[in-house]
């Protein structure tokens, strides 16, 4: 089924065109673009992404092996918990933009990661499966509401002929560090226990969100600063 579906998905993609004032690059023109946006900012920010992306890779991957083999749950039961977790994004989906235009996109990106670590330690000390959807389902919708504010901050971070190479670095060290996460995440299971990287998750979340304000707050010296800087310029 998911081989058909995969099938199918690639339909739509015959009919796409690329924009006629595409300018395209080559491979030399692309590693200058990596360069030139390789600021102090930038990489900060891609290190907060790896943080979030090796604490997500050791759980997320992990969620139906140890509801099966930690907590005894037959496999029908784990697939209802887990499709009603999703449901989460959807929601989160749905309430983030009105959530962000009353705090703002980095207050909410604080907020949402921080309330999920709660239901993060609720998951690893399971009481029933009532507590235990809950719990999955808010922790899933918490931190993927927040994940298109965060897309969108890295884009306000460069220039609008930059953002192709900051959409890849950003997607580059996502991936890696959930690849990182996911070795992490399997060790700590056969060796340590099924709850241990939950516990490590709760860590790297705690030290990417303090890495996140350090960053937010910056950003917005940097604001100020330059604010001060065109007053007195117009004086």
């Amino acid at each position: 089924m998911s081989s058909i579906l995969s099938l199918i998905a690639l339909v739509p993609i015959l009919f796409m065109k690329e924009p006629k004032k595409l300018k395209s690059r080559n491979f030399k023109d692309c590693i200058k673009g990596y360069i030139s946006i390789l600021n102090k900012n930038v990489i900060s920010f891609m290190i907060y992404n790896s943080l979030i992306g090796i604490g997500a890779g050791m759980i997320v991957p992990f969620f139906s092996v140890y509801l099966k083999y930690y907590m005894n749950i037959s496999d029908g039961i784990v697939g209802s918990i887990l499709s009603i977790s999703q449901f989460g994004c959807i929601v989160g989906g749905m309430i983030i933009p009105f959530i962000s235009a009353r705090l703002g996109k980095q207050r909410s990106i604080i907020m949402c990661q921080l309330i999920s670590i709660p239901f993060l330690l609720s998951i690893a000390f399971p009481q029933g499966i009532f507590i235990i959807t809950v719990s999955f389902f808010m922790r899933n919708g918490l931190m993927n509401m927040a994940m298109p504010l965060i897309q969108n901050l890295s884009m306000e971070m460069i220039e609008d002929k930059d953002r192709t190479n900051m959409s890849s670095l950003m997607s580059l060290s996502g991936n890696i560090s959930r690849a990182i996460g996911i070795a992490i995440g399997g060790f700590l299971m056969q060796n340590v226990s099924y709850t241990a990287p939950y516990y490590f998750t709760v860590l790297f979340y705690i030290i990417a969100v303090s890495l996140f304000v350090y960053i937010y707050k910056q950003g917005a010296k940097i604001k100020k600063e330059s604010l001060c800087i065109n007053l007195i310029n117009k004086d």
